[in-house]
Formats: C-alpha cells, sequence, structure tokens
C-alpha cells in the first residue's frame, strides 16, 4: 500500500550506446515508500539465504543474495555470533540497501535509483547523457516491456510468482499468487500503472 498519492517520476537516462531507467526520489515520503519496497525485497532475499545451504558461502538462487548471505556471516563473525534472528537480518539487508540512498538524498534532497537498488545523485547527468524519456506511475512501479516479465512456479511448489528481469516483485502487496490467471491479472494491473510522457 502506497504511503501517498504522490506520482513517481521515472526517467530514462543514457546515450546512442546504453540506457536504463531511474526512478526520481525527490520526497521524504517517496523514500519511505521506497525503503517499504526495499524491506520486502530484503525479506524475499531473506528467504533465499534461509533455503540455501548453511556450510556454504554462496549457493543461493541469486547473486546478490549469495552475496549478501557473503556479508552477513561477516557481520556476524563481527558480533562474535552464530546466528542473526529473521528479524535482525532482514533489518541488517534492508539498512545495507537503504545507506547510500539516504546518504545522497540528505545530502542533495534528491536521489535517483534503479531497479536493480543502484543509486547516485539526481542534480546532474553526465556530459554524455540525457534524459531520453519519462514516464510516471501511482506506484514505485518501473516501466517495463511485456518480454521483461514471466510468471514462474517453483519445482514442488504450489504459488505463481510475477519476476521483471529475473527479480520476484510484489504488486498491490502481493508477491505470489494461487493460479496463473490471478498472476496474468496482477501483471495487467503493473502495466496500467505506467504512463509515458514527453521528456
Amino acid at each position: 500500500m502506497a504511503r501517498n498519492k504522490e506520482k513517481f517520476e521515472f526517467h530514462k537516462i543514457g546515450n546512442n550506446v546504453a540506457s536504463g531507467w531511474v526512478c526520481l526520489v525527490d520526497t521524504y515520503s517517496k523514500l519511505l515508500t521506497v525503503g517499504d519496497s526495499i524491506g520486502v525485497q530484503s525479506a524475499i532475499i531473506w528467504q533465499d539465504i534461509k533455503r540455501s545451504p548453511q556450510d556454504k558461502d554462496g549457493h543461493c538462487r541469486t547473486r546478490e543474495a549469495s552475496c549478501i548471505k557473503t556479508l552477513l556471516g561477516l557481520e556476524m563473525e563481527k558480533r562474535e555470533i552464530s546466528t542473526m534472528s529473521m528479524p535482525e537480518c532482514i533489518f541488517f539487508i534492508t539498512n545495507l540497501k537503504m545507506q547510500a540512498l539516504e546518504e545522497i538524498f540528505n545530502r542533495e534532497g534528491a536521489v535517483y535509483i534503479s531497479k536493480n537498488g543502484g543509486c547516485r545523485p539526481s542534480v546532474e547527468l553526465l556530459d554524455n547523457e540525457e534524459i531520453l524519456e519519462k514516464c510516471t506511475s501511482s506506484s514505485f512501479v518501473f516501466p517495463v516491456t511485456d518480454d521483461e516479465i514471466d510468471i514462474i512456479k517453483w519445482p514442488g511448489g504450489n504459488h505463481f510468482y510475477v519476476q521483471v528481469d529475473g527479480k520476484n516483485v510484489s504488486i498491490e502487496g502481493q508477491h505470489k499468487w494461487n493460479t496463473v490467471k490471478s498472476a496474468e491479472v496482477a501483471i495487467k494491473q503493473y502495466m496500467r500503472e505506467i504512463k509515458y510522457t514527453d521528456s
């Protein structure tokens, strides 16, 4: 559920060689909504880590979960403990992902965030960059094309998940569906959120 009624503005930044979508986070309310989304992603990462072999670094479903599993191991070593509770792990992961975002926002008053969680100051584009395209959404939903969206079901699993670029997404607070049809309806809602505008 969104905390605010503000529209999220997305900019496709780049040049004739490479480009990508970023979200302009320019209010504290938007920063809180992004933090909620990152918290959900952190819980999904924790689940991936929990399901991986305990005695091996990495070996998770995603590269990001593998890296964070290693960082959690280092954090436990630093604290001289052998386990961390689920809330402690999710808090650690969320803080890890939010730290640079908050630092730039507090310093600059705005920040760009990519769909992978990378962030950068929004105030200046590089010399060879420009805003190629813009779109808005009433939710923190990145622009995507149909070929970037998949519906998956894990072997032996009971639920269907919507993935964008190989990452599970939450749609209107839901992250799994009982049928393919209900996942398809959620994808249509996800796509309706995106409104393209002239740059």
